[in-house]
């Protein structure tokens, strides 16, 4: 029997956004075409990488949080570190880049379905799920990991300090080249924590290929104890392939924790709706572990069995 915890961090009811960045949706209403498919393939670190790593710490000058360095408070003892969105916007400029992430950023657009999906920047719900995880002090030591639409690759890098071995996936390839590979060996590098590190893995893939990517007959053991993912639901038309992988991927007695909005304005994805979706599947047995309210947002942990 497997065990799905979702950690649901709503927005509550109100139409206004947070902030400018609070949804990727202002801007791009979806089309009734889904997430293109494309080819997968798993990056490696390289020199490049070792190289540009190098540079956004001298930048810093060891001062965080800097320009270029923006930091993520967890708990008084616990800092995550990432590059700015600014700062991979403006190289991709720089070299007018024609890729679907350059493209994005030189439209200004947060999001474009089927093409880029918001990767550059770090979404609410991730530092919410960050701290929550820590709330509850989950234990992660030696567990294997999957960041899903891990983006700026922080839920990750939680679970890398705390112990875990972590695969980070992301829909785009230049999201997982210049942001998130980046982040993983500037928390590295600047927490002298290497080991577990070493081990890590990044997968360019959409959801529905994801699974062939790692093997149709993975065996239980190949499989993950934990699956970490936040703002990933504001499509319902992505429903199907993210649950698909979600019970592929993931362990018996494995668990998952995913953030969200309660609602996304104009996309049409909410909590509910997700919720429903797993429900009309009859894969999960959802039960809400914990809801409160704190400003504008709200927070249900669920854990689904099937």
């Amino acid at each position: 029997m497997s065990s799905f915890k979702f950690n649901f961090i709503d927005s509550g009811e109100s139409e206004m956004p947070r902030n400018d960045s609070d949804d990727r949706l202002s801007s791009n209403v979806l089309t009734d075409s889904d997430v293109l498919s494309r080819e997968s393939q798993e990056l490696f670190i390289s020199e490049t990488h070792q190289i540009r790593t190098r540079k956004y710490l001298e930048d810093a000058s060891g001062s965080f949080p800097s320009r270029g360095l923006h930091v993520v408070k967890v708990d008084e003892n616990t800092v995550l570190y990432h590059v700015s969105a600014a700062v991979i916007e403006k190289e991709l400029k720089t070299e007018s880049s024609q890729s679907d992430v350059g493209n994005a950023v030189l439209n200004s657009s947060d999001l474009i379905p089927g093409q880029y999906e918001g990767g550059l920047k770090l979404w609410e719900c991730t530092e919410d799920l960050l701290r929550f995880l820590n709330d509850i002090d989950v234990d992660l030591k030696n567990k294997k990991i999957l960041d899903v639409g891990c983006g700026s690759g922080l839920l990750g890098i939680y679970a890398l300090l705390r112990g875990g071995v972590v695969h980070f996936q992301d829909y785009n390839r230049d999201v997982l080249d210049m942001v998130t590979i980046s982040n993983v060996m500037i928390n590295a590098k600047i927490m002298k924590e290497c080991s577990g590190f070493d081990l890590s893995r990044y997968f360019a893939t959409d959801w529905s290929d994801f699974p062939q990517l790692l093997g149709s007959h993975m065996t239980d053991n190949q499989k993950y104890d934990l699956i970490l993912t936040s703002e990933t639901i504001y499509n319902p038309k992505n429903y199907k392939s993210l649950v698909s992988l979600l019970r592929h991927c993931l362990k018996q007695n494995g668990e998952i924790y995913l953030a969200a909005k309660s609602v996304y304005f104009g996309v049409g994805g909410s909590v509910e709706s997700f919720k429903s979706f797993m429900q009309s599947a009859e894969c999960f047995d959802i039960e809400t572990c914990i809801s409160f309210t704190e400003g504008e947002i709200g927070r249900a942990s669920c854990r689904e069995r099937v």
